[in-house]
């Protein structure tokens, strides 16, 4: 999927709930809400190593919804980390791509 237009993350504005939401720049082109959501919840899952109860806490929903989109995403095989040798290797989040989806 190389050259497809990401979107920009300029910076973080805090929420009235102290949680805070990014500033982004859709690009002209447009983009995929699923594909944006589907981005976070890998992003958490890593970021979380693989707690559902962790990233859906980031992500500020239920448990329950995590994994209703896990499996609306089918991401039940990629949700814990891989493990390497006598470590855990999480890798590095990926870009958000603005490919859209479909559905």
């Amino acid at each position: 999927m190389a050259g497809l237009p990401t979107l920009s993350w300029k910076s973080w504005q805090p929420m009235f709930d102290g949680r805070y939401l990014p500033i982004v720049e859709i690009p002209a082109e447009g983009t995929s809400l699923d594909g944006i959501e589907k981005e976070l919840i890998e992003i958490a899952l890593k970021q979380a190593g693989g707690n559902q109860t962790r990233a859906a806490h980031l992500l500020g929903i239920s448990r329950d919804t995590l994994r209703y989109r896990i499996k609306k995403f089918d991401l039940a095989k990629d949700s814990r980390p891989k493990s390497i040798g006598h470590g855990t290797e999480t890798p590095e989040p990926k870009a958000i791509s603005a490919a859209p989806s479909e559905s």
